[in-house]
């Protein structure tokens, strides 16, 4: 039996909404000319390999070399909500939530996330994301800010006037991990997708 993922990534660049929420003022509508890039790091597969039948519990956990590591370069003085979203279950080739009515092609599935924004992919400096039922998500500075006063608001963008240089960017970690849990089930290639959102808050 062998299971993989397919990673799919949605980077925006945030939407304007006007309004106040708490002490917070929201930019957003500054946002649409500052970019965000996100790569994968180490390949961005999660790959549990291939996996025996009735094993119970089979983990990658967030220091494990087959845990998914993106790089997301983006604005360093600027927040970004980073949403991680998957099924709760994979299934076999050729069978869906729909099609699939039973156990044995599909296997429960968890995922989880953490970043690391300290300005290098170190799995010790990793924040775990909160959330449940594999809707996980996650607000954090570009890069850590520590005791430092917040950024300055974005600059609206003008004629001559980029927000992408070089000496604005850095770049924050993302780790996609998780669990399976192995019963009786079709042999076959297992599968499934996990989302990532990310846009500047």
């Amino acid at each position: 039996m062998r299971t993989f993922f397919l990673i799919s990534l949605i980077a925006c660049t945030g939407f304007p909404k006007n309004q106040l929420q708490a002490q917070e003022i929201d930019f957003g509508s500054y946002y649409y000319n500052y970019s965000i890039t996100i790569l994968p790091y180490n390949g961005g597969i999660l790959d549990f390999g291939t996996l025996l039948m009735a094993t119970g519990l089979n983990q990658i956990q967030l220091t494990s070399p087959s845990a998914a590591i993106f790089s997301i370069e983006g604005i360093n003085n600027l927040d970004v909500q980073v949403s991680v979203t998957s099924p709760l279950f994979i299934y076999l080739e050729g069978e869906d939530e729909l099609s699939c009515t039973d156990s044995s092609c599909r296997i429960p599935f968890d995922v989880y996330a953490s970043y690391a924004n300290r300005g290098s992919e170190s799995t010790s400096q990793a924040i775990t994301f909160g959330g449940i039922n594999n809707n996980l998500s996650a607000r954090f500075p570009i890069r850590y800010k520590g005791n430092a006063p917040p950024g300055p608001p974005p600059t609206p963008v003008y004629a001559g006037y980029d927000p992408n240089i070089p000496s604005n960017l850095d770049t924050a970690y993302l780790y996609i991990y998780g669990d399976l849990t192995v019963g009786s089930h079709i042999v076959g290639d297992y599968s499934g997708q996990v989302n990532i959102t990310i846009v500047y808050e």
